[in-house]
Order: structure tokens, then C-alpha cells, then sequence
């Protein structure tokens, strides 16, 4: 079973469709075509959730290794997913 460490230590069942939707909502917030957006899902989203699906993991180490990924391949959708992340910790 895969397991995700949250930052206040609970521990959550891992859901690859939460990763698969912030990177949905933050493409869609960049503006990105969907055509582009299942690139960026393939390319970003697949080789993290293939590589973590069966370990435990902290959610802030999975944010880090995601938004490096996004970083490279689509810096918009890394700078919106960051501006989404900033309001919500307020």
C-alpha cells in the first residue's frame, strides 16, 4: 500500500489523481492547451506517480520533485501552480 506523509504528519492513502488535478488546474490557470497539458501530465505526472505508487512518501518531498519537473518542462504552469500553493497556506 502506498502511503503519503502530510506536512502535519498524518499519514493518507496515496491518490494519483490529486497530483494528475493540481497539474490540470495549474495548466488550466497558465493557460496551456489541453493538447499540451496531457504532455505535460505524461512527461511530469506519470514518472512520479509510477516511481512513488508503492512507497511512503512526504507530500513535501512529492511537491518538490513535481514542481522541478514542471520547472523544466513548462515554467507557467510551475509559477501557477506555486501562486495557487501561496494562497492557500494564508
Amino acid at each position: 500500500m502506498s502511503v503519503v506523509i502530510k506536512r502535519n504528519g498524518k499519514q493518507q492513502e496515496f491518490n494519483s489523481n490529486k497530483i494528475k488535478s493540481s497539474i490540470q488546474k495549474s495548466s488550466n490557470d497558465a493557460g496551456i492547451s489541453a493538447s499540451r497539458t496531457k504532455e505535460i501530465l505524461d512527461e511530469v505526472a506519470k514518472p512520479v506517480i509510477d516511481k512513488y505508487q508503492n512507497k511512503k512518501v512526504k507530500t513535501l518531498y512529492l511537491r518538490r520533485i513535481i514542481l522541478r519537473r514542471l520547472d523544466r518542462k513548462s515554467k507557467s504552469v510551475a509559477n501557477a501552480w506555486r501562486r495557487y500553493d501561496k494562497k492557500k497556506r494564508r
